[in-house]
């Protein structure tokens, strides 16, 4: 319980260390939008729950394959040297991801 809520914490001290990159306010945005409310918790708990699994003898994957004849296995770990983990799409639905602008102008 107590590791549960210290990584409660730290993800929640990450998005708002994000936002406020950002030039945003995190709290007031989460209070005004349930929407976002429900998005940002949903996000927590898996983030949490990613960490939390990763004290098992496997930790947690991203991706993983078997296959049994000849046997083979494949598999993508989530970074261990980390924490929590948020990923790219974590940070989009939260409306932090970072956008970039810009163009090319191919036929100058």
């Amino acid at each position: 319980t107590a590791k549960a809520q210290a990584l409660l914490e730290a993800v929640s001290a990450e998005i708002r260390a994000k936002a406020k990159k950002q030039g945003k306010d995190f709290d007031a945005l989460y209070t005004a939008d349930d929407d976002l409310e429900q998005i940002t918790k949903a996000i927590v708990c898996k983030v949490v729950g990613e960490a939390m699994n990763k004290d098992v003898d496997m930790p947690a994957m991203s991706q993983f394959s078997e296959s049994a004849g000849g046997y083979s296995f494949s598999g993508t770990y989530y970074s261990a040297s980390i924490g929590t983990f948020l990923s790219r799409n974590d940070w989009k639905r939260l409306g932090l991801g970072s956008a970039k602008y810009g163009g090319l102008n191919v036929y100058a």
